[in-house]
C-alpha cells in the first residue's frame, strides 16, 4: 500500500499495475496471517519484522487488456479449473480455493510459512 491509500484503493491500483485490468472489489474473502516473524534487513536489521498480512477480495471486471507488466510473468483470463490446476504454491491455492467457495462468510486462516512448507491452523469463518 501507498502512504494514505485505501485498502480497496490499493487493491485496485496493484491489479491494473500488475495486469493491466480496472476492477472493482465485490467480495471480501478473507484475511491470511503468516504467524513466522523474519529478520529484518537494511534499515531494520537485528529486528524482527511482523508477520505478514494478506487480504483477499473477488473482484468484478471494469475495464481493460490483459497484459504483463514488471511485476507478472503471465496474466490470462481462465476458467475456474484451469485456475486450480495452474495455481501450485500452497498460499495461493488455499485462497484461491477459499474465493472459489465463497459462500458470504469471511475466511480467518492462520498459517506459517517458511518458504518451503506451509503449515495451516484450523480456519475461522465468519
Amino acid at each position: 500500500m501507498e502512504q494514505g491509500e485505501t485498502i480497496p484503493e490499493a487493491l485496485k491500483r496493484e491489479v491494473y499495475e500488475e495486469s493491466g485490468i480496472v476492477c472493482e472489489p465485490e467480495h471480501f474473502v478473507g484475511v491470511y496471517q503468516n504467524l513466522i516473524l523474519k529478520d529484518g534487513f537494511g534499515p531494520l536489521e537485528g529486528m524482527k519484522i511482523p508477520p505478514i498480512i494478506n487480504l483477499g477480495f473477488i473482484c468484478r471486471y471494469v475495464d481493460g487488456e490483459a497484459a504483463i507488466s514488471d511485476e507478472s510473468e503471465d496474466v490470462r483470463w481462465v476458467t475456474p479449473e484451469e485456475a486450480v490446476r495452474m495455481v501450485t504454491h500452497p498460499l495461493y491455492a488455499k485462497r484461491l480455493e477459499d474465493m472459489l467457495k465463497y459462500d458470504g462468510s469471511v475466511v480467518f486462516s492462520s498459517y506459517e510459512y517458511d518458504d518451503k512448507t506451509a503449515v495451516y491452523r484450523e480456519d475461522e469463518r465468519y
